[in-house]
């Protein structure tokens, strides 16, 4: 992994991923999405194989916010990442 990816791990963005799960946790689709979704443009500009995993692992807490259509796109948008 090069200096700029490793840079981007250690970014306070990764924590996003930790502020979706809260939202999902807490049953609040709309902090959820927020969080995610910025945790899923970090995933995307430095192809972390380890914020993608993380994302999955997110979906996996969705629970019954999967009945959010805002949740149900982003779990699709976070099943298309690939991973490294």
């Amino acid at each position: 992994m090069g200096d700029s990816a490793a840079s981007h791990l250690r970014s306070p963005r990764i924590h996003r991923v930790c502020g979706g799960s809260f939202g999902a946790k807490r049953r609040d689709p709309e902090q959820a999405v927020a969080y995610a979704r910025e945790a899923l443009e970090l995933a995307r500009s430095s192809r972390s194989g380890y914020v993608a995993r993380r994302l999955r692992a997110l979906c996996d807490e969705f629970g019954p916010l999967s009945r959010d259509i805002r949740v149900a796109e982003l779990g699709a948008e976070i099943a298309m990442l690939g991973t490294p």
